[in-house]
């Protein structure tokens, strides 16, 4: 559907129907270079400022050079001639950068490195750090604690201590690399159930697509900003930014706050139970919102609402259990019962799948697949016992390292599901933390310590950045993302696979460089503009370690409250699938129900959809689906003028300004 949108002469589909290629050198060659140059740019400008220059989805670097190189084609056309870069090599350089910038982003190797060392290094008599450190392998951090006090404090002279890093960052990078086989096999393996078989539309996947739309295999661009609506959006950004950008300067310029509360609406019971309210005016949810399907719009809004009234009603009759009305726990469960359904109503395709990759039915075409099916099969098997086997190996039981695998699985599955079907571009769209709180809340960390003892609650509490935060969820999401692109673009898919493995490795290894050459030279407490104060995912993590040495020395039982929120999260998302299956045009989605109440109650999502749910309903009453179309540019460059000027733009700028000032504007993505 997403590609379908796209209209184009009969010259450029004659001209896009040769084989499949556009993997060249040259691409692959500027995508590298273009990784290098951002990862430096967060080392000297998002690491010292805290303006997020590589957040974003699609990434913000992604979508600026996308844009750059769109602007530039007609003088590169003039200069080069046929020379010029194609549509094929553009989309490729696009999809190494997704792939590889989130690495050095806000929740790349950021949020999983100060899990390494915050017991060491915040260890005091009072949190009883130190009586557990000797639990950590000794193959995940440097044993010096000076080497580790550096990496907070900074190097007072000295070059980086690679020496003592070098054996603990291959062995975590041989542990992404399992992570990135496994979830790259799997999203291969769903790849044409969900293209072909079921034909999600690929928000997100539009944005590349209709910024190349006019591109042929003779490299004639009908360039993106050349279109007025384009123009418009941009506009809009300008303004959006641009205002709130003086309001840093002069506080007394009026600005369009990025959220805000409604709390002093509803300051009397039960009406105030409905806080925390949240209404969001950020631009990429309005942009992309507008490629989402309607009754995924309404579905949003309609069961934030429901939420909210759930949490009223509650006050009304007394009961409000802590976690209340259970927001995360319904998405958690949700998400689990997404997965199951994913692959049950994919059985067919699967079956095929297996039957291939064990050789038992030659006759299944996959030569126009990511990955042949035998391979994919192998890599989700490897993949997945590489993981698991780190995960035992670092002293955990398999009692607790399978399941907690398997739940950051299918959460992986349910967000490369949510991406290629409702593509809302928001980091959190998953109820963050649950994958571990899930076991934890089952047995309680009673159960976990009689499966495995001390070692294994450590070594759990160390591999939760799998949980808090979504390394796993990011890999599903562009990989399904890049294998839709090189079908709509016509890539050559078998390379394709490669390039991403390319674009993983070096994503990883100069985040590593990135990060660590600021972490020594400046140190990691005074980074990101808070001098003297903890980053805020260290300061997440240092909360993480005393809960569990809460748990280690109190044990808590299961918790059924919690836990029967999950399970009804999921027998509700059983049911609105069921109902969509009887009633074709039932209203409420599914999808819609898990990310709604994904971030908890403070979520941004439910303001955004409903405006675009009105205005897009009156857009396709008044126009129709041409009008519809139309307008597509228009909010495709409301969203690029966001990225460059709020992400770009103002991330350098806040170099030459004081501190105080360029954080009074903080934009988010």
């Amino acid at each position: 559907m997403a590609t379908q949108q796209m209209t184009t002469s009969p010259e450029d589909e004659a001209a896009a129907q040769p084989e499949v290629g556009g993997i060249t050198f040259r691409a692959v060659l500027l995508g590298l270079v273009f990784i290098f140059l951002f990862n430096l740019m967060v080392s000297r400008i998002e690491l010292v400022t805290g303006r997020y220059i590589a957040s974003g989805i699609p990434p913000i670097p992604a979508v600026a050079v996308l844009a750059l190189m769109v602007a530039l084609y007609p003088l590169g056309k003039r200069l080069l001639g046929r020379f010029n870069i194609s549509r094929r090599e553009l989309l490729v350089i696009y999809i190494l950068m997704i792939t590889a910038i989130p690495f050095c982003g806000t929740y790349g190797i950021r949020s999983f490195l100060p899990r390494l060392t915050v017991m060491q290094y915040y260890a005091t008599p009072e949190n009883h750090f130190a009586e557990y450190t000797y639990l950590i392998p000794s193959w995940y951090a440097p044993q010096s604690l000076q080497r580790i006090t550096e990496m907070y404090e900074g190097l007072n002279e000295g070059g980086l201590p690679w020496s003592v890093w070098g054996k603990p960052l291959g062995l975590w990078t041989l542990f992404f690399v399992g992570l990135f086989v496994c979830t790259m096999s799997l999203m291969s393996i769903m790849s044409k159930q969900w293209s072909d078989g079921e034909h999600l539309p690929y928000p997100l996947v539009q944005l590349p697509m209709e910024m190349v739309q006019g591109t042929n295999a003779r490299g004639v661009l009908a360039n993106f900003f050349g279109n007025p609506m384009t123009w418009v959006g941009i506009l809009l950004a300008v303004i959006y930014n641009g205002l709130n950008i003086a309001h840093a300067v002069n506080p007394a310029v009026p600005t369009i706050e990025q959220s805000r509360g409604l709390n002093e609406f509803f300051t009397e019971r039960p009406w105030s139970a409905m806080n925390p309210l949240v209404v969001a005016s950020t631009p990429q949810f309005f942009g992309f919102g507008y490629l989402v399907s309607q009754e995924l719009c309404f579905s949003i809004f309609a069961f934030t609402a429901l939420a909210k009234l759930a949490a009223v009603g509650g006050a009304i009759v007394g009961y409000e259990p802590p976690g209340w009305p259970y927001m995360q726990e319904h998405s958690a469960g949700g998400y689990l019962m997404m997965a199951l359904l994913v692959l049950w109503v994919a059985k067919g395709h699967l079956r095929e799948v297996f039957a291939k990759g064990f050789g038992q039915a030659p006759e299944i075409d996959d030569s126009s697949e990511p990955m042949p099916y035998r391979w994919a099969v192998i890599g989700l098997a490897v993949g997945g016992a590489l993981v698991v086997s780190w995960m035992t190996l670092s002293g955990m039981s398999l009692r607790i390292a399978l399941p907690f695998f398997l739940i950051v699985l299918a959460y992986g599955l349910t967000y490369g599901r949510i991406r290629a079907e409702v593509g809302v571009a928001h980091d959190f769209v998953y109820p963050y933390r649950l994958p571990q709180y899930t076991i934890l809340y089952a047995i309680g960390s009673r159960g976990v310590l009689a499966a495995g003892g001390k070692r294994t609650m450590v070594v759990f509490e160390m591999l939760s950045f799998l949980s808090r935060f979504h390394p796993t969820q990011i890999m599903t999401s562009n990989q399904t993302d890049a294998f839709q692109i090189g079908k709509a673009g016509r890539l050559n898919r078998r390379a394709l696979s490669a390039l991403l493995v390319l674009a993983f490795v070096a994503g990883l290894t100069l985040a590593f460089w990135g990060h660590f050459s600021a972490f020594y030279a400046n140190g990691l407490n005074v980074l990101e503009s808070h001098p003297n104060n903890q980053d805020w995912r260290t300061a997440d993590t240092v909360r993480a370690y005393g809960t569990m040495v809460a748990r280690i020395e109190s044990p808590t039982s299961p918790d059924w409250q919690h836990t029967g929120a999950i399970i009804s999260g999921a027998l509700i998302t059983l049911a609105l699938a069921a109902a969509r299956m009887v009633w074709l045009r039932f209203p409420l989605h599914p999808l819609g129900f898990v990310v709604a109440l994904a971030y908890g109650p403070s979520t941004p999502l439910w303001f955004p959809f409903l405006c675009v749910w009105i205005v897009k309903g009156i857009i396709l009453k008044i126009g129709g689906i041409k009008l519809f179309r139309r307008l597509i540019p228009l909010f495709i460059g409301y969203v690029v003028g966001h990225y460059l000027i709020g992400g770009i733009g103002w991330s350098i700028l806040s170099l030459f300004i004081e501190n105080a000032v360029s954080r009074r504007y903080y934009a988010v993505f």
